[in-house]
């Protein structure tokens, strides 16, 4: 991880946390997808974003959005 990294997107940690929790995806699943779909951070890097302890850059942002929302689209619907 590096000091240099700044997060310009709205997407938080912590935020992204919870929706994979309730979600019963684990961090390294989400970690897995987002890393398939074109992710060059190691899961560590990940999991230090997850808990607000790093911000990753904008471009890493959005694939983690994009990987949530595609592991949240292949959840069976619980209505």
């Amino acid at each position: 991880m590096s000091g240099s990294r700044r997060r310009t997107s709205n997407l938080r940690g912590p935020d992204v946390l919870i929706a994979i929790d309730r979600a019963h995806i684990t961090p390294w699943e989400l970690w897995v997808y987002y890393y398939g779909i074109g992710g060059n951070l190691a899961e560590l890097d990940i999991e230090a974003f997850l808990y607000d302890l790093t911000d990753v850059p904008t471009f890493d942002c959005l694939l983690l959005n994009h990987a949530l929302f595609e592991l949240l689209a292949d959840q069976p619907n619980t209505r």
